[in-house]
């Protein structure tokens, strides 16, 4: 068994073409790899969920786990109508990872000055 970290689409296509199970931990190369009609493990359709918080949230409250109080937010309107929710985390719905993608918010001034780019 060879556990290591494929990020190469080309690598993971010639294993699984050779026989070999391969297991995706990773979202980036599932888009690709869906469209090759091989085994998937997990499936694709859980990689589509967890890629984005805000589904991933849905669905685990959907299963009747609940999380924190959350909300999305697609601009700034919506970021300062739910001042509610200060203090509070603002993460990205997709590509953070290890704290990257997050702004912790304590109150309403760190809100006021907080700079956040909407467009991805």
């Amino acid at each position: 068994m060879t556990i290591a970290g494929l990020y190469n689409y080309w690598i993971v296509i010639l294993l699984m073409m050779t026989g070999f199970y391969v297991v995706i931990a990773s979202g980036n190369l599932v888009k690709k790899i869906i469209e090759t009609k091989k085994k998937v493990l997990p499936k694709p359709g859980i990689n589509k969920i967890v890629q984005n918080r805000l589904t991933e949230k849905d669905f685990v409250n959907k299963c009747n786990i609940r999380t924190t109080t959350y909300v999305g937010v697609k601009n700034q309107k919506e970021l300062r109508s739910n001042v509610n929710l200060i203090p509070g985390i603002l993460k990205t719905s997709t590509l953070g990872y290890d704290g990257k993608g997050q702004y912790q918010i304590n109150d309403i001034k760190e809100l006021e000055k907080l700079n956040i780019d909407f467009s991805n």
